[in-house]
């Protein structure tokens, strides 16, 4: 039923009633008693209040309700007390009754109740707005870091992540690698055309001075032999000599691709010129590296920085404490999962996911123990229906059943199948199954109850996962407190022995 009040322009209302009685289709059945719950209702106060209050705020309008008594807001306002006809007939021809005047009185308080609650309100507000601020400005890059990481937007041509940071780190180090090698590679090519220049300098002073030895062998003088053996003794000396030097010149000069040994100084000043460029080049990669290398890192450290700053707006008991970024990439996922606001809160929430790994692990057990026992019974009932179909053709073969009757041996096999069958039907009915139909009609439910089980497992694994990181988290800040103990230890010493 619904009644709608519009002749009242001040307060325009409508009355609905329903009915608490399910419907199905045979009809009105049982009642519903959640509609009587005291949280039912203050859940349904609670909506219509929001509701409301974006339609005010939708038509502009500042004042707002709510769905709370006076005592859950702490207004500690005082009733009016009950007029009555007489008296309220006097206060509306303006004569002034003693309960009129209780109740001005008391709405003189409550208007002072209502001032102080509207203020203190109004400062929670501010409150609350001064704290989104600093959070706000604590979660933001600050202008040094934002110059930093426009800096490095610009170098690496995309927005600095630590992903796109790290992705262009290698880029970069694989560049300097490049560079490097380059440069030492045309450094080699130098030496070993040095290397060569030095053999070939060196062959020419052998040349020159077997020269001269020929020379003063032909103008020595007929009687001085013994100056003359000495002689070619030198010269075949330097010739055994230059025999080696020139294989192991013929090898440099293939090996440095050089065909004669005209071109050899020619090939050396080319590669000596080729070289003091390389460097002069090698020089400016290396200081673009350590410029780009220091605009990444500053920007990564940012990044990480604002990452730090961000745990401390969130969890306020761990301010001060000396947490890496790791430490607060964990911490600040676990706030985002769990809504936790303190570190100390950590804890509980580890406690409730075990409560929950326990109530999914004993769900899990239940499901794995009475499966098994299905498929126990599935083998049982097979084995039964194979059983009996052994004594089936038994009875319906007249000679096989004629040898039961004659045969001692026979007799004693057939009693022992129907033995064995009955066995094995009371196992099955010990195991809670009379028929197939109980058998079939248990596998199928847990046939369809198996993705809920797969999913618990999953569940059980999500958990511990999850505990693992709080766990380590806890580790972390352990840590971290034991090393900032010790450098304050450290520190009081160092105070103490100035």
């Amino acid at each position: 039923d619904i009644a709608i009040h519009r002749d009242d322009k001040e307060n325009p209302h409508a009355h609905v009633m329903l009915t608490t009685r399910e419907i199905s289709e045979e009809g009105f059945t049982t009642k519903n008693r959640d509609w009587d719950r005291k949280e039912q209702l203050e859940n349904w106060r609670e909506q219509w209040s929001e509701h409301a209050n974006k339609a005010l705020e939708k038509e502009n309008i500042q004042e707002r309700i709510t769905h709370k008594s006076h005592a859950d807001r702490g207004l500690e306002v005082l009733p009016t007390v009950h007029l009555g006809h007489i008296a309220s007939a006097m206060e509306r021809k303006g004569k002034e009754t003693e309960l009129g005047n209780i109740n001005r009185e008391v709405k003189q308080y409550n208007a002072i109740v209502y001032d102080l609650q509207k203020y203190r309100e109004e400062k929670q507000q501010r409150e609350t707005l001064l704290k989104e601020q600093q959070k706000q400005k604590a979660v933001c890059f600050t202008p040094k870091e934002q110059e930093i990481l426009s800096a490095a937007e610009k170098g690496i041509g995309e927005k600095p992540t630590l992903e796109n940071i790290e992705k262009h780190r290698k880029e970069l180090e694989e560049w300097h690698k490049a560079e490097k090698n380059k440069h030492i590679a045309l450094n080699n090519q130098y030496k070993n055309i040095s290397n060569l220049y030095q053999v070939n300098t060196f062959v020419s002073r052998f040349e020159e001075t077997l020269k001269e030895k020929e020379q003063a062998l032909e103008n020595i003088g007929l009687f001085k032999r013994k100056e003359k053996e000495n002689l070619r003794n030198e010269i075949s000396g330097l010739k055994d000599t230059l025999k080696i030097q020139y294989e192991n010149l013929s090898t440099l000069m293939k090996d440095n691709g050089v065909s004669t040994r005209a071109e050899i100084q020619t090939q050396k000043d080319k590669l000596e010129s080729k070289v003091n460029k390389s460097l002069t080049n090698y020089k400016e990669s290396e200081a673009l590296y350590k410029k780009q290398k220091d605009v990444l890192d500053k920007s990564e450290q940012a990044i990480k920085d604002k990452e730090i700053r961000k745990v401390f707006v969130l969890y306020p008991d761990l301010q001060g404490k000396p947490i890496k970024y790791e430490t607060a990439s964990k911490l600040n996922q676990i706030h985002e999962q769990y809504k936790v606001s303190k570190f100390s809160d950590i804890p509980s929430v580890t406690q409730k996911n075990n409560s929950e790994i326990n109530t999914l692990t004993t769900a899990t057990s239940n499901y794995d123990e009475r499966v098994k026992k299905l498929e126990q019974a599935e083998k049982t009932a097979k084995e039964i229906m194979a059983v009996h179909q052994r004594i089936e053709a038994i009875k319906n073969n007249p000679y096989q059943y004629g040898k039961t009757l004659n045969d001692p041996r026979a007799k004693e096999e057939y009693e022992n199948l129907k033995v064995r069958r009955n066995t094995l039907t009371k196992e099955l009915i010990d195991m809670g199954y009379t028929t197939q139909k109980s058998i079939n009609d248990d596998r199928k439910m847990f046939n369809e109850f198996k993705p809920n089980y797969e999913q618990s497992l999953n569940k059980i694994e999500e958990l511990k996962e999850q505990n693992k990181a709080l766990n380590d988290v806890q580790k972390d800040i352990q840590i971290a407190e034991r090393i900032q103990q010790q450098k304050a230890k450290t520190n009081e010493l160092d105070e103490r022995t100035r």
